[in-house]
């Protein structure tokens, strides 16, 4: 789900050590036939719709998406960046950096 919203998102980074995973709707549904039966074109409308969403994020199409997704499609940050996932990569605030000590000294003001 986490992949389905930074998706949303006008601008997405991922953390230089985040992995990305896009796969079909998973569901655990079980009981009387009606409910299955509602539950599943529920899962269908829904699992349609958040490949729409991949699919405005990256620019592939549906049906591209729904085929590497039949399993778990695991990525890191450099391959969600060049498959449209997200928009940069966030690199780490290094200790001890100017910014970071002005931030604290801010912080203490208040």
């Amino acid at each position: 789900m986490a992949t389905i919203i930074s998706s949303v998102c006008d601008y997405a980074y991922g953390s230089v050590n985040a992995q990305f995973m896009i796969h079909e709707l998973a569901t655990g549904v079980e009981g009387k036939f009606r409910v299955l039966k509602n539950s599943i074109e529920f899962d269908e409308k829904l699992n349609k719709r958040l490949f729409a969403i991949l699919s405005a994020k990256t620019g592939k199409t549906e049906e591209e998406l729904m085929k590497i997704a039949t399993y778990d499609f695991w990525m890191n940050s450099d391959e969600a960046l060049e498959f449209g996932l997200i928009d940069a990569i966030r690199k780490p605030v290094k200790k001890n950096t100017k910014v970071l000590e002005e931030f604290v000294k801010e912080l203490n003001k208040e």
